[in-house]
């Protein structure tokens, strides 16, 4: 009987205890990555991608990659410098995309490889930081020729991004 009353005792210590648990832990829960299936509509500063049923999401930080039925489109902010990364940045003149409006075509290489990739950046006019905010979109598809407007003309700015992501106020 003392037994069992010794036992009963550390059970109920054990049970009151403050012991947080995870739910309660002060350590934030990660916030990235987040995947979401359609429908969906992507907004950013200045546009609006919408995202159909049976396509999907996948948000790293401020990396939006969409897989849609024109294939794969990377979503980010334009961070590289003109400047700084002559070497590596090269612009390929612009081109106009139906619903999204002027883009500028670039080549981004390596300083030590052989990497390639184009893409297409965006200025959406809205203020960021010392200059305007720059949408980066790429793709495993571009090629550089007038196919890739295909996957950009899924991008809406102007009035169609404010109708899309109206608590934005862009």
């Amino acid at each position: 009987m003392a037994r069992s009353k010794k036992f009963m005792c550390l059970m109920l210590a054990m049970l009151s205890a403050q012991v947080p648990s995870p739910s309660r832990s002060n350590t934030p829960p990660p916030i990235y990555p987040h995947d979401y299936d359609g429908p969906y509509i992507v907004c950013r500063p200045g546009i609006a991608v919408p995202v159909k049923a049976g396509e999907r999401l996948h948000n790293v930080g401020s990396t939006d990659m969409l897989y849609i039925s024109e294939g794969e489109l990377v979503i980010d902010t334009f961070t590289e410098d003109p400047e700084r990364d002559a070497d590596i940045v090269h612009f390929r003149g612009t081109s106009d995309v139906p619903g999204l409006g002027l883009v500028t075509r670039y080549e981004l290489t390596s300083r030590n490889s052989d990497y390639r990739a184009i893409g297409y950046v965006y200025d959406t006019g809205k203020p960021y930081f010392t200059g305007h905010y720059r949408v980066l979109f790429r793709s495993p598809q571009f090629t550089g020729s007038d196919s890739d407007k295909a996957l950009l003309t899924r991008a809406v700015s102007g009035e169609g991004a404010i109708a899309m992501c109206p608590r934005r106020g862009d």
